[in-house]
């Protein structure tokens, strides 16, 4: 059983009102795909490229953990990026950043994806920000291997987006919601926790994120936390699914 709902996509539909955006469009977020010892053959990602292209979105987001800490890098794991019928904007995880995130990155860019690393771009007058991955402030130690020194708080400060503008973040752990906040972002898009990903371990999730999982609300930002396609270790899940998130953006009327 718990084999099973690791392997078995599902896939789950939210809506999100987004002020300022003028009009519809539907995204497609995907997180914590996990290549590694336990899922590297090609019909692996094959199939969740398969099954995004069916369902149509206008772009598709993707907030960490491509990689798993045990590969080897290879061109072979990245080439059906190319294959994406809609744009992908792209961030990096902790387990990417243990593989060698820099590379990965490269190669992610070489296949199509639209790289952000501590970078904002404009799309269909959606500011979409991206961020490596990092603690949220000076304040937050992180027990899990980061690329820089830099924070949340940090970037975004530095990065500026315009309040007055729709905005989606990008952020492979969902704990930076107080400054997305702060920065009037509409909608935090993040993985990372996996939900807990097995009972009793939900549980203590929800103790050490108080956003682990689905869609939720801080204050005029809404943040969605993706229970990942792939797992941490061997591809067993009980309590939680394997999951590709589509979210309808709507104008806030």
């Amino acid at each position: 059983m718990g084999t099973n709902h690791s392997k078995k996509n599902q896939i789950t539909e939210h809506t999100v009102e987004i002020r300022g955006l003028k009009k519809k469009f539907k995204a497609v977020h995907l997180s914590d795909i996990h290549i590694g010892r336990f899922r590297s053959n090609a019909e692996y990602l094959q199939e969740i490229i398969d099954k995004t292209n069916a369902l149509n979105p206008d772009i598709i987001f993707f907030t960490g953990d491509y990689l798993d800490a045990t590969i080897t890098l290879k061109d072979k794991h990245f080439a059906p990026l190319s294959k994406l019928k809609a744009p992908l904007y792209f961030v990096e995880g902790n387990h990417d950043v243990v593989v060698n995130a820099p590379v990965v990155l490269k190669k992610a860019k070489k296949y199509g994806a639209k790289v952000l690393a501590n970078e904002m771009i404009e799309w269909n007058g959606i500011q979409v920000i991206g961020l490596n991955h990092m603690v949220k402030d000076e304040n937050t130690h992180s027990r899990h291997t980061t690329s820089t020194k830099s924070t949340i708080k940090q970037v975004l400060d530095e990065l500026a987006p315009i309040k007055t503008k729709p905005s989606i973040l990008l952020h492979h752990s969902p704990d930076g919601i107080k400054y997305a906040n702060k920065h009037a972002v509409d909608l935090y898009l993040a993985g990372h926790t996996h939900g807990g990903q097995m009972w009793p371990v939900t549980k203590i999730s929800d103790y050490f994120f108080p956003y682990n999982i689905g869609l939720s609300h801080y204050k005029s930002t809404s943040i969605f936390v993706s229970q990942g396609i792939g797992t941490a270790g061997p591809p067993m899940r009980l309590g939680t699914n394997a999951e590709i998130v589509v979210i309808h953006l709507v104008p806030l009327l």
